[in-house]
């Protein structure tokens, strides 16, 4: 963990050295070349190693973090790292690429597609995972790209968050293929373990694989060394296996892969009655001032209050600079974020600003509470539900024309043909090699 090295690309031609942290960058899909790190643990012992993948919190700041090495010395998951023998792959994203849209989750996916080729991973243990935006981001990506990774690790995160803010929508069903392990603090002001309960129940009534974990603590990763026991033995128990049992629904088949084996190629015709819309509730308790900033003058000037926001309510206009919020002061917006996360919906607040030449208060309350709908995106989409035993896939379809079937994915098996039954019709059967399209017209 001494040594830091800056490579434009991941090629090397010695084995990392024990203990270290190693700097190199990527060039992602928006042509913008960014930093990420690969810590390896101080025991190897000459076997291939479990991955870790860890996503950063704040993913949308602007700029990316300006010393990312510092930043992984200083992690506090590198305990995680020593505890189980893992490689941790720390990519860098910022507004713009983030871990909800296409450009940041590729970003993840190819940089950890490097690392596996060029270091002594096995392949069958690699874990997502993340802190806060990055915790959110690991729920994200374990329902719309799961099929690289073995489990899922979310510390401190929200899945109401990433079914908002996903470039893609999120589906209950997608996280079935593979284990969840889930902590909320109870004290953190952005996602109390309380708030986020239901969304662990959710998940349990699904038949998800989930272990939540409500520790005492803020929006911080304190309890780690308390976590480290059974955080190892997920690890240690957890392998990507080839799955007989396949459920996956998707909006965009264009830019969802598919889960493992089974893909959705096209959607069209009518949705049948187990295709459900997600249905969960929470109660939004957060405050929020309803104000967006032009930091170009290095203070807080108001560029838009956002009509029937708390502050346009209490007076706050277009051109006023906030000074304080309850007295504190509002110099940057990583300040106003540290100073709201302490409020609740229906707060009273003082604001102090400057308008002109005038320093004024003005006063309001927050927001009321109010109910939302997690999955509230919900664009035309199809799912599949198959299995496969006994050289022969058997598979139901809603709201799809086209799916396939990747047989080199299948479970281990020493069939010459497979047999498909696509919606109760047997298809004639197929030489289980690569990946084959079957149109729902085959089985009308």
């Amino acid at each position: 963990m001494k040594a830091v090295l800056f490579l434009s690309a991941l090629t090397l031609s010695a084995p990392l050295a024990a203990g270290s942290v190693r700097e190199f960058r990527h060039t992602a899909a928006d042509g913008i070349e960014r930093p990420y790190v690969v810590y390896t643990p101080s025991s190897t012992d000459g076997g291939k190693r479990p991955l870790l993948v860890f996503l950063h919190g704040a993913v949308e700041s602007p700029a990316v973090r300006a010393d990312p090495a510092a930043y992984v010395r200083r992690s506090s998951f590198l305990k995680l790292a020593e505890a189980c023998g893992c490689y941790v792959l720390f990519p860098f994203g910022q507004k713009g690429a983030t871990w909800f849209d296409d450009i940041g989750s590729g970003m993840v996916l190819a940089e950890t597609e490097r690392v596996l080729r060029e270091l002594p991973i096995d392949e069958k243990r690699v874990f997502l995972s993340g802190f806060s935006d990055g915790a959110s981001g690991t729920f994200y990506l374990a329902a719309t790209r799961p099929e690289r990774f073995a489990g899922f690790i979310a510390l401190n995160g929200s899945l109401p968050v990433a079914a908002h803010l996903g470039a893609l929508p999120v589906y209950p069903a997608n996280f079935a293929a593979r284990p969840l392990y889930v902590v909320n603090t109870r004290s953190d002001p952005l996602y109390p373990a309380a708030d986020m309960q239901p969304v662990a129940d959710f998940l349990r009534r699904h038949k998800i694989n989930l272990s939540y974990r409500t520790p005492d603590g803020g929006h911080d990763m304190r309890y780690l060394d308390a976590e480290l026991p059974a955080l190892t033995r997920f690890i240690a128990a957890t392998r990507r296996r080839a799955i007989a049992d396949a459920d996956w629904e998707s909006a965009d088949p264009a830019a969802s892969s598919g889960s493992d084996w089974l893909h959705i190629t096209r959607l069209g015709g009518k949705a049948r009655a187990w295709q459900q819309p997600p249905d969960l509730k929470l109660r939004h308790r957060k405050a929020v001032l309803g104000l967006r900033f032009d930091t170009a003058e290095g203070s807080l000037k108001v560029a838009e209050a956002t009509a029937g926001g708390s502050a346009a309510r209490s007076g706050v206009q277009a051109g006023d600079v906030v000074l304080a919020l309850d007295g504190a002061d509002m110099n940057d917006p990583a300040t106003r974020f540290f100073l709201l996360r302490q409020k609740r919906a229906g707060d009273p607040f003082t604001l102090t600003l400057r308008r002109g030449s005038d320093i004024l208060q003005l006063s309001g309350r927050f927001n009321p509470p109010y109910d939302y709908q997690v999955f509230a995106k919900r664009p035309p989409s199809a799912r599949v539900r198959a299995h496969f035993s006994g050289c022969r896939i058997t598979a139901e379809t809603s709201a799809a024309a086209e799916i396939a079937v990747d047989f080199a994915r299948l479970p281990p098996h020493r069939c010459r043909r497979i047999e498909v039954v696509l919606n109760g019709k047997r298809l004639p059967p197929v030489a289980p090699r690569g990946l084959q399209r079957f149109a729902l017209d085959q089985a009308a």
